[in-house]
């Protein structure tokens, strides 16, 4: 069976390969029909039979034998080849059939036909080679060739006829070209490998050309040559199953460089689409068109691509629709057409040159790009449209594409990624330019996708104008540079880094939030404006910087978000904002990362259309210079200022609702909130000068809910309303200044659980105008125990009292009361109440007074009633209401150092009185023997004992407490039954006052001990003293003693007295201090005179700080002027003071009032 089948599969074998071979061998013109002219052998003898269908026909010429051939009969061969042959193969009106699985070669010679028309065809399996031989020498004797080969070679071949080619196998076929076409002509491909031709040598085709591909493969025409000539019509047909590029038909594709292979379309020839062209590509690369009165037109469909050059030209108007497109490197001199249909990203490498108006067009679900590798030029006007749901990428990724014409843009489609790109790619070095006095303008309508303007730069100064509509989005930047004014109204904008050197309007309008990344610089006045529901922000990575005023808008439902996430924002001109709806405007709203700087000299302000709803939001908002601010809001907007806002100028700002966040105030600070809306404040605010925060609302506004604020210079806290004011509410609030609180109702510090500190090294006031503040929570934190806080009115201490360093100055009718329930800590000689305390309520307490850097409590037992108000004030000098005749027994001593009162303000309540004692706050022996002490108080004509209920401590330190309580109030004092507790004398008093030109020195005791003498010392600076003179004491003495010592050569200007006080064993103490001034006779004179009439000068001496005033009066004594002059208290200090209005000139009469001081001066104003 294995032998039997081999023998098979030879035979068949054999039968394949095994045909007769007729050679012609006519030496002369003769006719096919005739055996005589067929040998079966080359060059052979004649009589062998004339080829039928399964003979193979050489032409040859072997042996010279170069016959004419007549065709007399229409034969049918297996195949012909011609060879060598120089002769002619007439047809004769007979058709000529070729068909088998041999090659057919076509290498010389000539065919012909001479009769009616006939065809030369061509069918094989095999080869189909046209090496050189001519088919035809005019179209009149031509004969039609149809060939169908498995494999076809264009390889230099003349067709004077019609002409059919088409390649059906999978090898592929490269044709050295140099053939030429008379005929109307057909090459087709429906093989799955190329059919090529142009290779070594242009063809030439005179009449028109159908090109058709069926195949898997493509068809390669003017392959790797120049000057191929397309002298009649081109006809493209593609339906072909290949895909990718090498599919369909393409010109000039072969391996050579760009401008060494190329075609031409005769002038008034076209190129076209025929019966269709659905898969595969077009490629028109070196392709020119030198007509351009004839125009061209190309739609392909289906999944066919377009790829338009490289080395390509069309002269006439061009109209080319696929469903890809690429553009390569094109030059349209007439108008351009292209369209994109399809869903496969197409991205040009450009180098396109538009001469005339360009439309490109993508109306498919992916890109159109162009201008990735290479530059495209428009010499014309453009118009950019897309209705797809891809997009149109115009000047990609590389440098200097140029628009010298017009740019229209229009977008009807909503994809996602739908649009028109200008520098879209992810070169560094991309740019598009738009020439000078050209636009970019909106057409039939930019209603959806983007438009995005990456690297574009506007030459010249024309204006610029884009409106979109529905949901469009525009894009500006990164990199892009407009240099004339622009109007862009878009429902989306995205700022993305562009630089804009005239005036810009942007407006956003849509519902969708827009986040641009910044990095834009505005070098002229911009407004940016949100009419929209959505967001618009920027410099969410880059920061933006504003050369000229920048007016911020927001009329819509969303929000402006200014210099979001990025720091080194600049703003170099005037703010000015407007928020008529929606959440408002926000700078830095990424308060880690975000900051905005407002130029030195520049000012943020409400506009024209105001700021009445929505919040104004300043965070990391820095202003520098110290230009002042001023800022009303109105409606129902609210101002939020901070976190990390620093204002350095001063402020006025009112609004309906303000926050105030956590920023700094360097310059004087005028803050009113006057809406209807309780506003909470964050705190963490720093005010360093002076402040005024004032509520006109009906509602609360409530200061550090969070983090304390600080108060470096003067605060005035103002409720002119009912809503209330709610300061210091939470954490630890510091007061380094004067705290003034100007309110007709209760205004209460620390509502929450804040703390009011006062510190720093200065004196400070609290002063309120017609109301008691309330306190919650007081500490006491001064630099030193020589920094003190005067009341300038009553204070109420609402929880607790924290005396750490520092002095309370109360007065009678500015005392501190400490409300039911309230607590004291702390209180030390560097810290207490120098003045009247009072305590209201039903719990015991102890009062934190002092006095001469001395602390020394008093304190009560819990009253009955909770309404009850004691007061109590200590003094640290001897009492002067009784001598020790006014001791009532068993009182033997009352303390001549110190004493307290204490009243019971309000209420019947007898309470138990607690007196102390610190022996080292009075000079010698003070407290001995505890037993013998007592508490005394002055009756008002004697002083009496309150009992000894108890004492705690030792001699150094303690506490009495009376016993029975006390029913009726007054002065308190410590006393003794017993000369062994001395209570020595301290100073009564001490004056030092100027007396023509010398100092009275006068000083009182009321008790003394062992009182050696006096000496008064001097001192001009309160460091280096020097003896005045020495005054002998009365050693020891129970009844006050007066002593007077006069300076007769004072020092001139500031000066210091004290007294040192020596014992009789040598021991000394330094009793008290006090400062004079010694100045000269009061005089004021003035300088020049005459003077200018505007400009004059006043000296003065002798004179304390404070005012002069003045009046002019003319000749006739009609007043002309008026004014004041500050006066610094320094000797030959002039001032310089510049009149309301200038004088004629003339003579006038100045008078001075100071005091008890009146001058009047001659004044002459010259002309």
């Amino acid at each position: 069976m294995k032998i039997r089948a081999g023998l098979l599969s030879f035979f068949l074998l054999c039968s394949t390969y095994i045909y007769s071979q007729r050679y012609w061998v006519a030496s002369t013109s003769s006719n096919w029909n005739n055996t005589a002219n067929w040998s079966a052998t080359s060059g052979g003898i004649g009589g062998a039979s004339v080829p039928g269908a399964s003979d193979a026909v050489v032409f040859n010429g072997a042996g010279g034998l170069q016959g004419n051939c007549i065709l007399d009969i229409a034969p049918t061969v297996s195949s012909v080849t011609v060879n060598g042959y120089s002769g002619t193969i007439d047809l004769n009106g007979f058709n000529l059939i070729s068909s088998g699985t041999t090659a057919a070669t076509f290498t010389t010679g000539l065919i012909t036909n001479g009769g009616a028309p006939a065809t030369i065809t061509i069918n094989t399996t095999g080869i189909a080679t046209f090496n050189g031989t001519h088919f035809g020498i005019s179209t009149a004797i031509a004969p039609l060739v149809t060939c169908t080969a498995s494999q076809v070679y264009l390889n230099g071949s003349i067709f004077f006829g019609t002409t059919y080619l088409e390649k059906t196998g999978g090898t592929n076929n490269l044709g050295s070209g140099g053939n030429t076409f008379h005929g109307t002509t057909t090459l087709a491909n429906s093989g799955s490998a190329y059919l090529a031709t142009g290779f070594s040598s242009p063809d030439v085709f005179n009449a028109d050309l159908t090109v058709t591909n069926t195949g898997s493969s493509f068809i390669g025409l003017a392959d790797n040559t120049l000057n191929n000539m397309f002298n009649g019509n081109i006809i493209v047909n593609s339906s072909g199953s290949g895909s990718g590029f090498f599919s369909g038909i393409l010109f000039a594709n072969g391996p050579g460089a760009t401008g060494t292979k190329s075609s031409y379309l005769a002038n008034g020839k076209t190129i076209s689409v025929g019966t269709g062209y659905t898969s595969g590509t077009l490629s028109l690369a070196g392709f020119h068109q030198a007509d351009a009165a004839t125009a061209l037109s190309l739609t392909t469909t289906g999944s066919s691509v377009l790829y338009i050059g490289p080395s390509t030209a069309f002269a006439g108007n061009v109209m080319f629709k696929a469903p890809q497109v690429y553009l390569q490197g094109c030059t349209y001199s007439g108008t351009a057409y292209l369209e994109k249909s399809g869903g496969t990203n197409n991205l040009g490498t450009g180098g396109n040159t538009f001469q005339s108006a360009a439309t490109i067009v993508n109306s498919g679900s992916a890109f159109l790009a162009t201008g990735y590798n290479n530059a495209d030029t428009f010499n014309g006007d453009l118009i950019v449209t897309n209705t797809g749901t891809g997009w149109v990428a115009m000047a990609d990724n590389a440098s200097a594409s140029i628009f010298n014409g017009n740019i229209t843009v229009n977008s009807t489609n909503a994809g996602a990624n739908a649009g028109i790109t200008f520098g879209n790619g992810p070169g560094t070095n991309v740019a598009a330019t738009l020439a000078s006095g050209k636009t970019i303008t909106v057409g039939s309508g930019f209603s959806a996708g983007k438009l995005l303007l990456r690297r574009f730069v506007q030459s010249g100064s024309t204006a610029q104008n884009l409106t979109f509509t529905g949901t469009a989005a525009l894009y500006l930047g990164p990199y892009s540079t407009f240099n004339g004014a622009v109007t862009f109204i878009t429902p989306q904008v995205y700022l993305q880094g562009a630089t804009y050197n005239n005036t810009s309007y942007i407006q956003k309008n849509g519902g969708t939030n827009n986040a641009g990344a910044g990095g834009n610089i505005f070098n002229s006045t911009t407004t940016l404006v949100n009419s929209g529901s959505g967001w618009l922000e920027t410099a969410t990575t880059t920061a933006d910087i504003f050369n000229g005023d920048v007016t911020l808008t927001n009329t819509g439902s969303s929000i402006i978000s200014m210099a979001s996430a990025t720091a080194g924002n600049m703003f170099n001109g005037n703010i000015i904002v407007n928020s008529t709806s929606g959440i408002g405007i926000r700078f830095a709203n990424n308060t880690t990362t975000g900051a905005a700087t407002l130029a030195s000299g520049k000012t943020i302000t409400v506009g024209s259309t105001g700021f009445s709803a929505g919040t104004l939001t300043l965070q990391k908002f820095t202003q520098s210079g110290s230009t002042a601010q001023n800022m009303a809001l109105t409606g129902t907007a609210t101002l939020t200022l901070g976190p990390s806002s620093v204002f350095n100028g001063n402020i006025i700002f009112t609004g309906p609702r303000i926050l105030l966040n956590g920023s700094i105030y360097n310059g004087t600070a005028s803050i009113t909130k006057n809406g209807t809306t309780t506003n909470t404040c964050d705190g963490g605010n720093v005010f360093n000068a002076t402040t005024s925060l004032t509520n006109s609302s009906d509602a609360i506004w409530l200061f550090a809910n969070i983090t304390g604020d600080t108060f470096n210079g003067p605060v005035t806290f103002s409720q002119t309303s009912t809503g209330a004011l709610q300061p210091a509410y939470n954490g630890t609030n510091s007061f380094y200044d004067n705290l003034i609180v100007s309110s007709a109702n209760v205004v209460t510090l620390g509502s929450g659980t804040g703390v009011v500190q006062f510190a720093g090294s200065n004196n400070q006031t609290i002063t309120s105008a017609s109301s008691i503040p309330v306190i919650q929570r007081l500490t006491m934190s001064k630099a030193s125990g020589a920094n003190t806080i005067t009341l300038n009115t009553p204070i109420n201490i609402g929880s607790t009292a924290t005396l750490t360093t520092g002095i309370i100055n109360t007065t009678t009718s500015n005392y501190l009361n400490f409300l039911a329930g309230s607590t004291v800590n702390g209180a030390s000689n560097a810290s207490y109440i120098n003045g009247p305390v009072r305590k209201t309520g039903n719990t015991a307490f102890i009062f934190p007074t002092g006095n001469a850097s001395t602390y020394r409590s008093i304190a009560i037992s819990a009253p009955a009633v909770g309404s009850d108000v004691f007061t109590a004030q200590y003094f640290k000098t001897s009492q002067a209401f009784g001598d020790q005749s006014t001791f009532t027994a068993p009182l033997v001593r009352v303390s001549g150092c110190e004493y307290w009162t204490l009243d019971r303000t309000v209420g019947t309540s007898n309470v138990n009185v607690t007196l102390s004692w610190n022996s080292s706050g009075c000079t010698g022996p003070y407290i001995t023997d505890l037993s013998a002490l007592l508490v005394a108080r002055w009756n008002g004509s004697a002083w009496v004992t309150q009992g000894n209920g108890g004492t705690s401590g030792d001699a150094t330190a303690g506490t009495i407490v009376t016993t029975p309580a006390v029913t009726t109030f007054s002065p308190f004092a410590l006393g003794s039954t017993s000369p062994n507790n001395p209570l020595p004398v301290k100073l009564l008093s001490f004056t030092a006052d100027q007396k023509g030109d010398k100092v009275l020195l006068e000083w009182k005791t009321v008790w003394e001990k062992d009182n050696d003498f006096f000496v008064i010392e001097r001192s001009s600076d309160g460091l280096n003293y020097h003896t005045v003179g020495r005054q002998p004491a009365s050693g020891n003495s129970s009844i006050i003693q007066h002593y007077i010592m006069e300076d007769h050569t004072p020092y001139l200007g500031r000066s210091y007295y004290r007294i040192k006080q020596t014992d009789v064993n040598g021991a000394t103490e330094y009793l008290d201090t006090k400062t004079i001034t010694i100045r000269k006779e009061e005089n004021i004179s003035v300088f020049p005179n005459p003077f200018d009439g505007e400009n004059i000068n006043f000296l003065v001496t002798g004179f304390k700080e404070g005012k002069c005033n003045y009046l002019i009066l003319d000749i006739s004594g009609v007043q002309r002027l008026s004014g004041e002059v500050l006066i610094s208290g320094k000797e030959n200090d002039p001032y310089k003071e510049k009149l309301s209005e200038a004088l004629a000139a003339g003579i006038y009469y100045l008078q001075l009032y100071k005091d008890n001081f009146s001058k009047t001066i001659k004044l002459i104003v010259r002309p």
